[in-house]
């Protein structure tokens, strides 16, 4: 027999897609938030971001509910979708998103317990490109870390799930950030609320699959981190975004470099920029040795990555800072997906 479900236990929930030209993706993330298996209807609200390919007609045509507006970027169209939902709970996804069925049932469970106001699912990739693979990897040995903890303190939006009276509360994302998910999860962790993972909440993701696009995004991320810690200067302590050991890795690179070239006039300079980079080159061992464990092609090109990776973050947070100085910003915010 059967067991009936008691469907008024379950909050209700909107979910909440910013889009912009999202026609490649789209279909399958709607077609995926079809097959889940919540016990309770969800109000699917997908926010048109100014796209030119007919996104929005297409979600219109499924059954969501459609907002349509100029390009302002996905923090403002998460906003406008939060604003109208009529969900007890708001969850957010990407448009790049295919969600496995009980991605919504997992990411809700945490919040049954009335302490808790956000949780963040976790992401998998079936790409076969070597970036791509590389930050699927990146990407575990931050879950990892998460996973041991008992409350996180930074929710990504492509698998968020916040209490709807909570978010507009404290004011949603603030859009004048391109990391405007980092900085809305520390201002709630600042005011006290908890936030946990739900490792179970599953979605395949799309990663880049081009190096430079994967150099440009960790520019960006450090340029923008530059901002986070001017409004929240203990992050630059404990900033899950920027772990002490990638901050380390920065130090060394940027000494090894700046003693090689004050080995101009000074001989012993020189010594100090070879420590400095034997010890940069160590620092890539550890994960080099992880990754190579279960993926030896990517493991062999890990070195190069991390290093990559490290100038991008040193030239991102290095024109932040100038920015920052100066008091304007030049870095433009990423787009709806």
């Amino acid at each position: 027999m059967t067991q009936s479900i008691d469907r008024d236990k379950y909050p209700s929930v909107t979910v909440i897609i910013p889009v912009y030209n999202g026609m490649f993706t789209l279909p399958k993330c709607l077609e995926s938030l079809g097959r889940q298996d919540y016990p309770r209807p969800l109000e699917v609200i997908v926010v048109d971001d100014g796209s030119s390919d007919g996104s929005g007609d297409y979600a219109e045509s499924n059954g969501c509910r459609v907002i349509r507006q100029r390009n302002q970027g996905p923090g403002v169209a998460r906003n406008r979708g939060a604003e109208i939902a009529g969900g007890e709970l708001l969850v957010f996804t990407d448009a790049d998103c295919v969600l496995d069925s009980d991605f919504v049932t997992e990411l809700v469970k945490p919040l049954m317990d009335e302490e808790v106001a956000g949780s963040q699912g976790i992401f998998y990739s079936k790409q076969k490109n070597l970036v791509a693979r590389f930050i699927q990897h990146e990407t575990f040995e931050r879950i990892d870390k998460e996973v041991e903890a008992k409350y996180i303190d930074w929710v990504a939006t492509y698998a968020a799930c916040y209490r709807r009276n909570v978010f507009l509360e404290n004011g949603g994302f603030n859009d004048t950030y391109s990391s405007e998910d980092a900085e809305f999860s520390f201002r709630l962790a600042e005011r006290g609320y908890k936030m946990v993972l739900a490792p179970e909440a599953r979605c395949e993701h799309l990663h880049y699959d081009d190096f430079f696009k994967f150099v440009r995004y960790k520019y960006k991320r450090a340029y923008w981190t530059v901002w986070l810690y001017r409004q929240y200067p203990n992050r630059l302590v404990k900033d899950p975004l920027t772990p002490k050991s990638r901050k380390s890795m920065m130090l060394f690179m940027v000494l090894s470099v700046l003693s090689l070239i004050a080995g101009i006039w000074w001989k012993w300079a020189v010594y100090i920029g070879l420590a400095s980079a034997v010890i940069l080159l160590l620092s890539t061992l550890p994960s080099t040795i992880r990754i190579l464990k279960a993926d030896i092609a990517v493991g062999l090109m890990t070195p190069l990555f991390l290093l990559t990776r490290t100038a991008s973050y040193i030239c991102g947070f290095g024109k932040g800072l100038f920015d920052y100085f100066r008091g304007v910003k030049t870095v433009k915010k990423s787009a709806a997906k």
